[in-house]
């Protein structure tokens, strides 16, 4: 009987025991933890950190837009835009030495290469003394090797001047990918600064300017009843203020700013976009490499022996040949561009082969010869010149002749001295090359030669 009260006529055993009653005094067990593997930790999303800008890269937002402004107010309002740019580019240069100094000091062919364009900046400045202003030529031709050699100048902050190759590789993305590859760091540092934090300097200072603009619109009549030639100058800046040139000018300002931030952020925090990677060297067969350059030897020994019968030694020309101007004319270039492809061969031969000596030894005879054309090349030029007068091109002819000649002593010393990074020198040495023929004043240097020692 007690059984069908309980549950029926279940047995004792299954009988269903009713559910336990909660009372302020009982507590329902926590719900266990779930089972882990041994030494297993659960997995937690980590939560996305917002990127902090230090009080420098806030700093360099202003700045950026301050080296803009300069900028369009230069290009607008200089009629001479060479010496603007000269002006823009020094402003950069401060500006980056400013905010890398920890980072730039130490870089010896970074102080070069910033020497040199400081250089370059300064003849843009030079007044018209003695027709410094008239060379046309290398005016323009400088305006373009400023910003190259200062992009130049930044890709070294990742790498050293023996790695030319990757070097010129970083050198090809400063134009087309560093000025873009960081706007939202900008865009970041802009929203950063406006909306607050521990130091808000954009914020402050639009503050400040906010509580400047009321004393400005007392301070401002107040000196222009005090003045009339500043009255003058303000009512003509408003007289001449158009919406549509300030749009413009604007978004030149914004778009400048946003580009120059970008790739500064980027060549001082970001991570370089071409990789150094370690690779096994090329190394040609020393019985290749012997074979070609003994018959490439060869040819030119031939051809040296010719320039000591004929050029040199001034022998009469062979039957057929009787016309010497066209003789010196023609044969100037091919003597350069002989020489250029010589150091070209130079510089492959001995990385690819440089364990072995007699591969050492032929690009030593290499370079000997190649002084011999180069002085061949030379003479011609000289013979011309006295014939047909001294131009622009014919002087830059003379000058990079001296620069090639400089090129085979370095080459020569990295022979034997195998760290010295021979193409990087090279390269530092054309730009000396370039900026001394700029303070040579060619025009000036062309007149007084046709005026002293031109016979005609």
């Amino acid at each position: 009987m007690e059984n069908t009260e309980l549950g029926g006529n279940l047995p004792p055993q299954t009988a269903v025991n009713p559910a336990p009653v909660q009372t302020p005094d009982t507590q329902i067990p926590a719900a266990s933890p779930p089972n882990f593997p041994r030494g297993a930790a659960p997995r937690v999303p980590a939560p996305h950190k917002k990127y902090q800008f230090s009080t420098k890269e806030k700093l360099l937002l202003l700045v950026t837009f301050a080296l803009a402004i300069i900028a369009d107010r230069l290009l607008y309002l200089l009629n001479d835009g060479f010496l603007g740019q000269g002006i823009i580019w020094l402003s950069y240069i401060v500006l980056l030495y400013v905010f890398y100094w920890d980072k730039l000091k130490a870089s010896r062919p970074q102080w070069v290469i910033t020497v040199f364009a400081v250089a370059l900046c300064i003849w843009h400045m030079l007044p018209d003394y003695r027709g410094y202003n008239g060379n046309g030529e290398f005016r323009y031709i400088s305006a373009l090797v400023i910003p190259a050699v200062l992009m130049a100048h930044a890709q070294l902050f990742g790498f050293k001047l023996k790695n030319a190759a990757a070097t010129a590789l970083s050198w090809l993305t400063g134009w087309i990918v560093q000025p873009f590859i960081s706007i939202a760091k900008w865009i970041g540092a802009i929203g950063t600064s406006l909306s607050g934090g521990n130091k808000p300097v954009l914020k402050k200072v639009l503050i400040g300017l906010l509580i400047a603009i009321p004393i400005l619109l007392v301070v401002v009549p107040l000196l222009m009843g005090a003045d009339m030639v500043f009255r003058m100058y303000v009512q003509q800046i408003l007289r001449n203020f158009n919406i549509l040139d300030f749009i413009l000018h604007a978004i030149f300002v914004i778009t400048v700013a946003a580009l120059v931030y970008s790739f500064m952020w980027h060549i001082g925090y970001g991570e370089p976009i071409v990789k150094l990677k370690e690779k096994e060297p090329f190394h040609i067969d020393k019985i290749i490499a012997l074979s070609i350059l003994g018959v490439i030897s060869i040819v030119y020994i031939l051809f040296c022996g010719l320039q000591f019968t004929y050029l040199f030694a001034r022998a009469g020309l062979p039957d057929g040949l009787q016309n010497a101007a066209e003789y010196v004319h023609q044969g100037f270039a091919q003597s350069v561009a002989v020489c250029a492809i010589n150091l070209s061969l130079f510089g492959f031969f001995l990385h690819s082969g440089e364990k072995s000596k007699a591969v050492r030894a032929i690009c030593g005879l290499l370079l000997v010869l190649t002084a011999i054309v180069l002085t061949s090349g030379f003479v011609r030029l000289q013979l011309y010149v006295d014939v047909h007068g001294l131009t622009w091109l014919r002087l830059l002819s003379a000058w990079f002749i001296v620069y090639l000649a400089a090129a085979i002593v370095i080459c020569a010393v990295r022979i034997f001295v195998k760290k010295l990074p021979a193409i990087g020198v090279c390269g530092l040495t054309l730009l000396g090359w370039f900026t001394a023929f700029g303070f040579m004043n060619p025009d000036y240097l062309i007149d007084f030669w046709q005026t002293h020692f031109f016979i005609g």
